[in-house]
């Protein structure tokens, strides 16, 4: 690549991440506020409660 060209990929690359980084940061938040929630209903209940919500936290990863 000439270097104008690997500025242009750069800065798309760049615009491409931001907005991504910025979703996984509010996602964060969100995932957050579940765990606290989830914890509070299931504290009488033990395994089954995390691993559907553990499922769900890979899967949204994994859509990202």
């Amino acid at each position: 690549m000439t270097k104008n060209a690997n500025e242009e990929y750069e800065k798309t690359n760049n615009e491409e991440i931001k907005p991504i980084t910025r979703n996984i940061k509010n996602w964060a938040k969100v995932v957050n506020m579940n765990v606290l929630a989830i914890s509070k209903r299931c504290r009488k209940l033990k395994k089954w409660c995390f691993k559907m919500p553990n499922f769900s936290y890979c899967h949204r990863w994994a859509s990202l």
